[in-house]
């Protein structure tokens, strides 16, 4: 035998092991890259989430204090990014269960992404449709929808209460408070 029959052999028998033996912290370091990919695509999808809403609110804002007028397309636009924003959902599912399983400290944005999703959720099955503020100086003011409605339910409440009669109140003479 010749030493490079000899040498081919030992360097294929390496060869062979190495490929048996891949280590578990490379096959680890591999996953916990994907992960990071992951959270990564989490943070954009949430930050989408974040402009989406934000649009929404100056909208509905707009609408309250009358600078534009409502429109329906407007409105079925903005319902329609919710529900396709939501779609995301059935992409990171799978993955969030996954890494979370693998992972003790979990996904990094998996929480707050999960609470984008049901606020999405909210926001298509019971939005309530903008309207001008009948009061005018809540057009100018910084009230929003909500702040409008709370104010709009007290006036209601206050109507509604009978008025209690006036009762004089007792007057006392205070002259002995006087030093002479």
């Amino acid at each position: 035998m010749s030493i490079m029959t000899i040498s081919g052999k030992a360097v294929r028998r390496r060869i062979k092991n190495s490929e048996e033996k891949i280590e578990q912290w490379q096959l680890d370091h591999q996953e916990a890259e994907k992960c990071i990919r992951f959270e990564k695509w989490l943070s954009a999808v949430i930050e989408i989430y974040q402009i989406m809403e934000e649009l929404d609110a100056a909208w509905r804002t707009l609408v309250f204090r009358g600078e534009v007028p409502y429109n329906q397309e407007d409105r079925d636009l903005i319902l329609n990014l919710f529900d396709n924003w939501l779609s995301l959902e059935k992409v990171a599912s799978p993955y969030l269960a996954c890494y979370d399983k693998a992972f003790k400290d979990g996904v990094n944005g998996g929480q707050e992404f999960m609470e984008c999703c049901k606020r999405a959720r909210v926001n298509l099955n019971a939005s309530v449709q903008p309207t001008v503020s009948s009061a005018i100086g809540l057009r100018e003011m910084t009230f929003d929808e909500d702040d409008s409605r709370e104010i709009m339910k007290t006036i209601e409440q206050a109507r509604r209460k009978p008025r209690t009669p006036v009762q004089p109140i007792e007057t006392v003479d205070a002259s002995f408070l006087l030093r002479k």
